[in-house]
């Protein structure tokens, strides 16, 4: 939470590179704990290599992992999909280690990424814990959002809740995911585009 020198770093090979310092927005939800939101490109990646990237703090390495960057054009693709994935429930943890054991060169959430609501909350308990525990077993989860390229779409569940002064937390995919903004424009209110309420 304590403003702080951050920094990326990136591994193709044997030779740690720094990439553009992340950028960080501030997430205060009454209830919740206040806490910061870090994004940032890894750049210099060789497409279908690994590579190992780490999290800087005043010089000091907070977090580090290791990943697969996203395979060329016309090369073969192996990757998992799976929904409604985020529910709180033990069948969570063998799917998010069996998915981890396949090493897919990606993952697809297709929607209700956690239930019941939508809520910063509710990734809190049952979607981190599980696909990005620290530890992979079937009792645990797994590492998976750190380590394998992961998209998601928002299903009904992760988007139920838009009236952000009824629910403060609500809406939270857009908080967690960053996907290409490139999709066609919609009028809200129109016919698959959600109106957001709230006070200004």
């Amino acid at each position: 939470e304590a403003p702080a020198d951050w920094g990326l770093e990136v591994r193709v090979g044997d030779t740690w590179a720094k990439s553009q310092p992340p950028t960080a927005k501030r997430l205060a939800i009454e209830g919740l704990p206040a806490y910061r939101l870090f994004h940032g490109t890894l750049e210099g990646l060789t497409p279908g290599a690994p590579f190992s990237y780490r999290v800087i703090r005043k010089g000091k390495v907070e977090f580090e992992s290791a990943a697969k960057a996203r395979k060329p054009a016309g090369q073969p693709q192996k990757f998992v999909v799976f929904g409604d994935s985020g529910s709180g429930t033990a069948d969570q943890l063998p799917l998010a280690h069996q998915v981890f054991l396949e090493k897919p060169d990606y993952l697809v959430i297709t929607g209700d990424i956690v239930y019941m609501r939508g809520r910063v909350s509710e990734y809190l308990a049952n979607h981190f814990p599980v696909y990005n525990n620290d530890k992979a077993s079937p009792t645990t989860g797994a590492p998976l959002l750190r380590s394998i390229l992961s998209i998601a779409a928002a299903g009904n569940h992760d988007l139920i809740d838009r009236d952000l002064d009824r629910i403060p937390d609500g809406l939270a995919f857009f908080y967690y995911w960053d996907l290409p903004r490139n999709g066609p424009l919609r009028t809200p209110g129109a016919l698959h585009s959600a109106t957001l309420q709230g006070s200004p």
